[in-house]
């Protein structure tokens, strides 16, 4: 949560692989990987939060996360891929 994917490559820093499987990127060291359909996005709403604590310790810039919901379409692993 300290570097974002908009600034920094994550995949180059972690020295992983990104591969790509049906178009979806996915990390190329991974043991098992889920393939997931996307069916709902909404930004974390600060007033939302019933402990105002967690929202002052983990967002204290106000950069909040998205949460999404998605459906498993497809469990892949070392031995699928």
């Amino acid at each position: 949560g300290k570097a974002s994917g908009r600034d920094t490559d994550k995949f180059k820093a972690c020295s992983l692989t990104k591969t790509w499987i049906d178009g979806c990127p996915t990390v190329g060291e991974a043991e098992t990987t889920m393939l997931c359909k996307k069916l709902y996005e909404q930004p974390l709403d600060a007033a939302a939060f019933l402990d105002p604590e967690i929202r002052e310790k983990h967002y204290p810039f106000g950069d909040y996360h998205t949460i999404y919901v998605g459906e498993i379409c497809q469990i892949l692993t070392k031995e699928t891929k």
